[in-house]
């Protein structure tokens, strides 16, 4: 009876109790106010530049292989040609593409790109310092087995700090990457831009050159009329995508708002890393009192 009677706790001792360690919760909220406040001081700034973006769809040829019978498909197929595509590359395409390990092995061959993602310790005025440990930026030398591979760029920088998503209303897609540096979170979103735009240029260039050479070469070989026809049709619809490929230098994604050189931080949020320090520290101290002096002293005696 004894022991039950040591466990049983009211609402109103627990108040009490805390009222009488006011000191400390008060002392202890002030030490961790001051831990959280120097601690999100000493994290760097990041800055994040975004761009706003559409995808071109190219539809001028979707009405000549709309009217194509059903039986061209496999000739189609065979051709490289997807009718049921016509409109060009699609936004899953893109996005999935840009978020890929192969387009990020073509994005570190450009100079500079694998340390500025990497060994940025700091900026100072404007320019980025890098982390001796990793690379010396005077030499342009990485140390002995500081060089990061593909992958681990991959994996800690660019799926961290890379956003991108699109909106499911208006199907436009926004890009943003977050880096110590605002000037080249500008330059990196812009590279991306870039080269997704060339690599899926190239690509409908390289497949309807394809494509034509083998629709000629089965029109120069065909004597049937309705067959010759129906390749000619293919063949003007693969001519007009790769004149439209030509043509367009922004062939996948028409930039709506260009990327900038941001001026403010995008994060740390500090008064919210302090807010929370400051709750879970508090919240963590008051259950170790009330569990040590009403649970874990009560029950020893």
């Amino acid at each position: 009876m004894n022991k039950q009677e040591n466990l049983d706790i009211s609402f109103f001792d627990l108040v009490q109790f805390l009222f009488e360690k006011r000191k400390n919760l008060i002392l202890v909220f002030m030490m961790l106010s001051l831990m959280a406040v120097v601690y999100a001081l000493m994290l760097p700034n990041f800055y994040q530049s975004s761009a706003l973006l559409e995808v071109r769809e190219q539809n001028e040829s979707s009405g000549v292989l709309g009217n194509l019978p059903s039986q061209m498909g496999n000739l189609a197929s065979i051709a490289g040609i997807n009718l049921n595509q016509a409109g060009g590359p699609k936004k899953n395409l893109i996005i999935e593409t840009i978020l890929s390990r192969e387009f990020l092995s073509e994005l570190l061959k450009f100079d500079g790109v694998r340390q500025n993602l990497t060994a940025v310790k700091s900026i100072r005025n404007g320019v980025m310092i890098y982390d001796q440990n990793l690379y010396i930026g005077e030499l342009g030398k990485w140390q002995d087995d500081a060089f990061p591979s593909d992958l681990e760029v991959y994996r800690d920088f660019y799926r961290l700090n890379l956003s991108i998503n699109s909106d499911s209303k208006t199907g436009f897609i926004f890009i943003g990457y977050e880096h110590l540096s605002p000037t080249f979170s500008q330059e990196f979103v812009t590279l991306i831009i870039n080269q997704i735009n060339n690599k899926m240029r190239n690509r409908v260039l390289s497949e309807t050159s394809r494509s034509i050479d083998f629709l000629s070469n089965s029109l120069a070989s065909t004597i049937d009329v309705e067959i010759r026809r129906l390749l000619a049709n293919l063949l003007e619809s693969e001519i007009s995508k790769r004149m439209l490929a030509d043509i367009h230098e922004d062939y996948s994604l028409i930039v709506i708002d260009k990327p900038f050189v941001p001026e403010k931080k995008s994060s740390p949020a500090r008064a919210i890393l302090c807010i929370l320090i400051v709750s879970f520290g508090m919240l963590a101290y008051i259950t170790f009192l009330l569990f040590y002096n009403f649970l874990w002293t009560r029950l020893i005696k």
